[in-house]
């Protein structure tokens, strides 16, 4: 390499080092108050882990399980994601193929969504909690 284009590179590199370097800027208080200033703002969040038994097909139990990550604001409100996954393995052959005696056929299912919900009686010992989700599966 020429010395003429080592000593180019070299500038460059100072430069795009420089060009790169970042600002701190702290928050000013004195006339704006900050973002999250709500007096009784209380936040949360947890994971769950769920499985429950679910009927398949009129004649087959099956077990669904999932998992959740759940964000709890003020004791009242949940805004949850959630993905659920059908955990046995289910085999319809006999409903689904009638001539191959040797075929397996399973079911699959899987789940995810978005769910907003609100806690009843939030300062009881029990409570009821009613939700509302979309997704997809």
């Amino acid at each position: 390499m020429k010395p003429l284009a080592k000593s180019f590179l070299l500038v460059l590199m100072l430069v795009t080092g420089i060009g790169l370097s970042a600002q701190v800027i702290e928050e000013d208080t004195t006339t704006n108050q900050p973002f999250f200033k709500a007096k009784k703002f209380n936040s949360k969040c947890f994971v769950g882990l769920e499985a429950s038994a679910t009927q398949m097909l009129k004649t087959s139990v099956g077990m669904n399980t999932g998992i959740s990550l759940n964000w709890v604001i003020n004791h009242k409100y949940v805004v949850s994601a959630k993905y659920y996954a059908l955990s046995s393995n289910l085999n319809i052959e006999p409903i689904v193929i009638h001539d191959q005696p040797q075929a397996h056929v399973f079911i699959r299912h899987q789940s995810a969504g978005l769910g907003f919900s609100y806690i009843v009686c939030s300062d009881k010992l029990f409570s009821f909690q009613p939700e509302i989700s979309g997704g997809w599966g």
